[in-house]
């Protein structure tokens, strides 16, 4: 089964998503977090089951944000949401 995706949120000065899969794990090159067209820099979380991107200066306001997701045996899974960002 493709990997499960919460719905990406703001986590202090981060994008956070929860990301579930079948037992597989993730590829950390092939999970990330996009903010319109631009990929940001995306840690993933193990133990928490997290991916999560600093916000980049400059980026506030509603955005649109995309978390890609993809799993060892090659199942994706996308999901996307408008989020509030926080401006420096």
């Amino acid at each position: 089964d493709a990997p499960l995706i919460g719905t990406p949120r703001v986590k202090g000065r981060s994008i956070v998503a929860s990301v579930s899969d079948d037992g597989a794990g993730l590829v950390p090159h092939r999970s990330e977090i996009f903010v319109g067209k631009r990929r940001l820099v995306t840690t993933y979380n193990a133990a928490r089951r997290e991916l999560s991107a600093p916000v980049p200066p400059g980026l506030g306001g509603t955005r649109p944000v995309r978390v890609e997701a993809m799993d060892r045996v090659g199942n994706f899974a996308s999901r996307e949401a408008a989020i509030d960002l926080p401006s420096r």
